[in-house]
């Protein structure tokens, strides 16, 4: 199922079998990611860690970053966040950011896509209270509000 998660990030118990790991910065997460965020794997724009490493050079420089990852044997997913401070977190995105949406490496099977998202929501619920979103298209509003209804929030 992949490698533990880096020194620098955080192991979260995930259900399920799920390896769930937390990170603080980009070259931790692109580091476990190993290449499924790059350009040829990912054909969205708005999904790449060059994508992210943009906003936090040019952007978000003072914003601290919140990625989570949750793999298993289905598939890998990311939801890459801002951490706002007083446990609140949104998208990392700005306003060039035409489409945010959480990350599927390639091949995850898509009918694993709402549970890797709830293994998230799940492990984000003891360290953010609040958590923004978008912009979204509809498909992944819808996808990602079942996804954190199922991992025990509520959505607005």
């Amino acid at each position: 199922m992949g490698a533990a998660c880096s020194p620098s990030s955080s192991a979260v118990r995930g259900p399920e079998g799920a390896d769930v790991c937390l990170f603080n910065d980009l070259a931790s997460l692109s580091r476990d990611a190993a290449g499924a965020l790059d350009r040829a794997a990912q054909p969205s724009l708005y999904d790449r860690i060059s994508w992210f490493g943009l906003h936090a050079a040019h952007i978000l420089r003072d914003v601290p970053l919140l990625g989570v990852r949750a793999r298993t044997v289905d598939g890998t997913a990311w939801l890459i966040l801002a951490d706002r401070g007083g446990r609140r977190t949104e998208a990392y995105a700005s306003w060039y950011t035409l489409a945010f949406a959480p990350v599927f490496a390639p091949g995850s099977d898509p009918s694993a896509r709402p549970a890797l998202l709830a293994v998230i929501a799940r492990a984000l619920r003891p360290h953010v209270d609040q958590v923004a979103l978008g912009p979204l298209r509809t498909e992944d509003a819808a996808l990602l509000a079942q996804a954190f209804a199922a991992g025990g929030w509520s959505s607005v």
